[in-house]
């Protein structure tokens, strides 16, 4: 389930071809304001909030991945879907709000350390809090609503799980998608730096891991024991382990993927920059393209599988839900 209150109902009701119409014909809705009302459901008034601010997240994504500025005639189908993701929104809200459905503090405090371990630690979501704007209370509150409303769904739908024979099945059927790329097992350490930090700061921290990088070499301490005492990264506590790290892969740094692929095993880096800060960087382990065995990914496979089987049953429970609603648009 997605950090926000059920997105994933949402997206799948909004982009698929069984959304609901949206009762405007061929009228625009036209550019929106957020206290607008955009539609009333079951009495409610649904406000178009942060519809333009989404809007315009999308269409910068899309110039950023394509090079093109987003196609002017999409820019009303796009915001249409998004109101009907809102409709979608209060509808489920409607429903565990009439539910009584109760939480533990102890498990929104497990989904809360799950989102973020899933943003990659405190830092960075923290820094996703700033970005959208979202405080950490409505964020709390948002993951409570989520687990409550995967509860109600659970009790009305059932809670689908996928078997080991059907992730048999589906490795057999598609074993070319799990080829495993170029690969390395890296540790590293990291020292934050601001790009704009004055020069001699800079400097500064560069000298100070090209001493540690000394001493490791030297054999006055492992790379672990100076992982735990001297990075600034989660980490720090695992002795600087990050894990494999596949060819390609944009979730990391191109700096650092970079010199991480450029090592040795049992190398350790000169100073490495990227957008975190200044990192020495330790390879474990190499390994070559290879397709993957299903006892090395049936686990993973069932979670997608199970996930796969979720996503269309909560697509199920939300047109469900929408066609007993009382939907009127403004």
């Amino acid at each position: 389930m997605t950090i926000r209150i059920l997105i994933f109902l949402c997206l799948a009701l909004a982009f698929t071809g069984c959304k609901p119409s949206t009762g405007k014909g061929k009228k625009l809705v036209g550019k929106l304001k957020k206290d607008q009302v955009v539609a009333i459901v079951n009495g409610e008034e649904v406000l178009a909030g942060p519809v333009e601010e989404i809007l315009k997240t999308r269409m910068l994504a899309y110039q950023r991945q394509t090079g093109k500025p987003f196609p002017a005639h999409k820019i009303e189908q796009a915001r249409r879907q998004l109101i009907e993701q809102l409709i979608s929104e209060t509808v489920i809200m409607q429903a565990v709000q009439n539910s009584k459905i109760k939480v533990s503090d102890e498990q929104i405090q497990e989904r809360l350390d799950n989102a973020v371990e899933m943003l990659g630690g405190k830092d960075k979501f923290e820094n996703y809090l700033r970005q959208t704007n979202y405080t950490f209370d409505k964020f709390k509150k948002d993951i409570e609503a989520d687990i409550k409303a995967t509860i109600l769904m659970e009790q009305q739908m059932g809670a689908p799980t996928a078997t080991l024979a059907e992730a048999k099945e589906f490795f057999d059927e598609h074993k070319e998608e799990f080829v495993l790329p170029e690969s390395v097992d890296a540790s590293h350490i990291l020292i934050k730096v601001a790009a704009d930090a004055p020069i001699s700061t800079q400097k500064m921290v560069k000298a100070k891991l090209r001493e540690i990088r000394k001493d490791i070499l030297a054999g006055k301490i492992s790379f672990e024991e100076a992982a735990k005492k001297y990075s600034e990264c989660p980490t720090a506590k695992d002795g600087g382990k990050i894990g494999a790290i596949f060819k390609n892969d944009q979730s990391v740094s191109l700096p650092f993927a970079d010199a991480a692929f450029a090592l040795d095993i049992s190398n350790i880096s000169d100073v490495v920059e990227s957008e975190f800060g200044d990192h020495l960087i330790f390879i474990t382990q190499k390994s070559a393209v290879k397709t993957a065995d299903f006892d090395e990914v049936e686990y993973k496979l069932m979670d997608f599988l199970t996930d796969k089987k979720k996503r269309e049953l909560a697509e199920e429970w939300t047109i469900d839900l929408r066609s007993k609603a009382d939907v009127k648009y403004k």
